[in-house]
């Protein structure tokens, strides 16, 4: 005489599919890719991309018009147009994927890939991701705003680098905005050395330095913002030095 099921709980087959289920979310959740390019379907794709070892399956005209350089390598007389997978050095599998992944409509960015994919992204010309990658800088991100600010002139991420400065409106403000380290600050671009130069002048209510000359690369002593006021009244102390010197030589 067989036993019928337990009224105590479920099924043992019942049981063994939630628990194969259950495990197989999470392992879903742990390699989340919203998109499986690995699948060797070639009714889906017509190219192969290989990075770090692994082989991606792709469409070479959806990467082309979404990037002059991959319609470069794939559509001109370069070597790798004639071969039959192409390989990818330097990027990462990761970036690669969130890549493909955005030019599809998915976003899996998260704090921890977006500076590859953003880095990419500006190399092969592809604004679609690369706006997308500066949309959750700005929106999503947990970075603070020295972080911010650093990816915003490593990559020229403009509107970014606006809003950064555009919420400036005290010293302390443009304190927290400034990293804090010499190279960091040292390394800044032109652009967002003259923003750092602007809002100082604002603050010491200097509206039109007729003499005031500001270096491209100010040289800040000990990388904070008291020595931004010291560097800048100084130089105005010794402008007006010249300018008595050259009233009295007239």
């Amino acid at each position: 005489m067989s036993a019928g099921p337990s009224s105590s709980g479920p099924p043992a087959q019942k049981r063994r599919l939630d628990c194969s289920l259950s495990n197989s979310l999470d392992d879903s959740s742990a390699n989340k890719k919203l998109f499986d390019f690995s699948r060797n379907d070639t009714d889906l794709y017509d190219g192969i991309v290989k990075v770090e070892g692994q082989l991606f399956y792709v469409m070479k005209g959806h990467l082309a018009r979404h990037s002059d350089f991959f319609r470069g390598l794939f559509f001109t007389n370069f070597v790798e147009s004639r071969e039959k997978i192409v390989e990818l050095k330097e990027i990462s599998a990761e970036s690669f994927q969130i890549f493909l992944e955005l030019i599809s409509g998915g976003n899996g960015l998260t704090d921890s890939n977006v500076e590859g994919v953003l880095k990419y992204s500006g190399v092969w010309f592809a604004s679609l991701p690369f706006q997308k990658c500066q949309k959750f800088v700005i929106e999503k991100s947990s970075f603070n705003k020295k972080e911010k600010l650093i990816l915003a002139d490593k990559y020229n991420l403009q509107p970014l680098k606006k809003l950064l400065f555009d919420d400036v409106k005290t010293i302390t403000d443009l304190d927290i905005l400034l990293p804090d380290t010499e190279a960091e600050i040292n390394g800044f671009s032109a652009d967002t050395h003259s923003r750092i130069t602007k809002k100082s002048l604002e603050f010491l209510k200097i509206a039109r330095p007729r003499q005031l000359i500001v270096p491209t690369q100010i040289i800040f002593r000990d990388y904070r913002l008291h020595n931004v006021e010291s560097w800048i009244r100084e130089r105005e102390a010794e402008n007006q030095i010249q300018n008595n010197q050259n009233n009295r030589q007239n």
